[in-house]
């Protein structure tokens, strides 16, 4: 290899490092607006049916989980930054916390307690859930108290 070539494969490295980095940042970022749209409400059509044969009835949580989903990935990215010293802190203590963060959005794929879902979510299935009404409520429900 000459010296032509090293150049070149340094600045093509330089350009995926800062993609896979920083890239993976903006990819936390969009999917914790995504999860924090879930949990506010200002996003519900997630919570809809989806038809997977006998389990049609079952209402979807999922979609909540990706408020921590997105914080953990950017905890991972801030991890892999700190341990090539681009940014201060220990790496152990980011992945760690990014990590628990993805480790609870795992959880919450397959099983979110109802408790801890949002108040419009309860609201929503109080009202009949995902086979008699939708997750928007009309003028009249409005009217009635639903949120």
């Amino acid at each position: 290899m000459n010296e032509d070539d090293l150049v070149e494969n340094d600045a093509f490295m330089s350009v995926v490092t800062w993609l896979l980095q920083y890239g993976l940042i903006l990819l936390g970022a969009a999917i914790t607006i995504a999860g924090v749209l879930a949990w506010s409400g200002r996003w519900r059509s997630w919570a809809r049916p989806k038809n997977f044969g006998a389990l049609t009835r079952v209402p979807t949580r999922y979609t909540l989980g990706l408020a921590f989903l997105g914080p953990g990935i950017i905890f991972i990215s801030l991890g892999i930054l700190a341990d090539l010293g681009i940014v201060p802190g220990s790496d152990g203590v980011y992945d760690v916390i990014g990590a628990a963060l993805i480790f609870v959005s795992l959880i919450g794929v397959f099983w979110w307690p109802a408790a801890l879902t949002p108040r419009w979510y309860r609201d929503w299935l109080a009202w009949g859930g995902p086979l008699e009404t939708d997750p928007w409520p009309d003028d009249r429900e409005r009217a009635e108290g639903r949120r």
